[in-house]
């Protein structure tokens, strides 16, 4: 099969053979499995964890199965071949588009399961290898089920709805009102349209410069969340769906436009559990409550200092708390309450100049869903990854990849392996701790 411009070929998605050929405990394994999932020392592991389904299991166990990863009754997994096959279509989607990895053509040509009997046969190509055989394509059955698993969590919970109202509150915000005491102008910037320069003039006579964007979570990359998390958590990717960035030129300037967007908020969309958190000490504790107890018309919790583990540097507030939005972002439709986060920092804040910028970042979540699903890449993904990311950003494309690396990657190896392949930290620290990491596998003595 040709590969396509931009992707990798079969051997890049070639992992490290012991992640399949020596599974885990088999009691553990299939306890697991038939649960849907289970902690092990107080840490989570789903199915996406695994790389295999035990060899004993038949078609009355792989139904089971199945109903548990997508909690529905075993009677009623027919009626859902539709939503299923469509998961099917957006996992290869997915693979190939998003991580760039082209699949097999043997899965190339599979879109839809006609039956049960369809669906199980597609689920036994991920057994267990013995050693005494060839990998064939195991790693990537296991991968399209693991994220067959991702969307069929994206569809329950109507996560499109989500991305249809963070544009409606995008559209709505700055709208103003016949008799409205604020006033907004816009002048989108030439080199990235995504930031516009914005002036606010308030009721109480202040101006407010700054400059705004506004970032909806696409579906990629609440895909990406949902395959990258341990626990596949839906209501953690809903609590981080709609931000906004704010960047001024003064600590005034903020103290204002914090002020400002806390009353809009409370008055436009009736927020509610307003939070403000403050960031790497941009405030003394004494003012940020000062400033919070002085708002009018809502109320307002401080949550104290604050500061991300990425950047010790960064200095910010955060306006956080849940607004009334109408259902998929339609007006006439049912009220919902979601979550918001409003991100407001100084123009000259270092957590996104440099490699700790949402360019960088999103490429290192593919590179962490990519180790999830087979297990380890090769250096030439990470280049190719790494290339993605310096083009977007305009950094240096092997500066990135030093920085990634170093904070976000370890290499691996498997004894009588020649060469080594890199792996996220934070997957290897849970398969490690959890014991799903085989003994054949090379690791780093320090990971942290």
């Amino acid at each position: 099969m040709k590969e396509q411009m931009g992707q990798l070929g079969y051997k890049n998605a070639e992992p490290l053979k012991p992640f399949y050929e020596l599974p885990v405990d088999r009691k553990k394994f299939i306890t697991m499995l038939e649960a849907g999932g289970s902690s092990i020392k107080e840490t989570n592991i789903t199915p996406l964890d695994y790389k295999s389904t035990p060899t004993e299991f038949d078609q009355a166990k792989t139904e089971k199965m199945i109903a548990t990863a997508l909690e529905i009754k075993i009677e009623d997994i027919e009626k859902n071949l539709g939503q299923i096959s469509e998961c099917l279509r957006d996992a290869k989607n997915f693979i190939i588009k998003y991580l760039k990895q082209n699949l097999p053509g043997q899965i190339q040509k599979i879109n839809d399961f006609k039956d049960i009997k369809e669906l199980i046969d597609f689920i036994s190509k991920t057994k267990t290898i013995s050693k005494e055989k060839a990998m064939t394509y195991s790693p990537f059955y296991c991968a399209i089920v693991s994220l067959m698993l991702t969307n069929w969590e994206y569809q329950k919970e109507k996560f499109q709805n989500l991305i249809n109202e963070t544009k409606y509150l995008d559209q709505k915000l700055f709208e103003t009102e016949e008799g409205s005491p604020s006033y907004f102008n816009f002048l989108k910037m030439q080199k990235d349209p995504s930031w516009s320069k914005i002036a606010i003039f308030t009721d109480q006579d202040d101006l407010i410069q700054a400059s705004y964007s506004y970032r909806g979570k696409s579906a990629e990359s609440t895909k990406t969340k949902l395959a990258k998390t341990p626990e596949l958590d839906a209501n953690e990717a809903i609590n981080d769906g709609m931000g906004l960035k704010f960047e001024a030129g003064t600590v005034d300037d903020i103290e204002k436009l914090v002020k400002f967007l806390a009353e809009h908020f409370s008055d436009k969309f009736g927020a509610k559990k307003l939070t403000i958190s403050n960031i790497g000490n941009l405030f003394e504790e004494k003012d940020l409550k000062k400033m919070a107890n002085g708002l009018k018309g809502c109320e307002i919790a401080f949550s104290g200092f604050k500061n991300p583990s990425s950047n010790k540097r960064w200095r910010a507030v955060k306006l956080e708390g849940e607004i009334e939005i109408p259902e998929n972002g339609e007006e006439g439709r049912l009220i919902k309450r979601r979550y918001f986060e409003v991100q407001i920092t100084l123009v000259d804040n270092n957590n996104e100049s440099g490699f700790s910028r949402h360019e960088i970042y999103k490429n290192v979540q593919k590179l962490s869903v990519y180790t999830r699903l087979f297990g380890s890449f090769t250096e030439e993904y990470l280049d190719l990854i790494c290339q993605e990311a310096a083009e977007e950003s305009g950094l240096n494309k092997n500066n990135i990849k030093n920085y990634i690396i170093k904070h976000f990657l370890v290499k691996i190896k498997a004894k009588e392996h020649r060469g080594f392949k890199y792996a996220s930290k934070e997957h290897v620290k849970r398969w490690q701790k959890t014991g799903l990491m085989p003994q054949e596998i090379q690791l780093p003595k320090n990971l942290d």
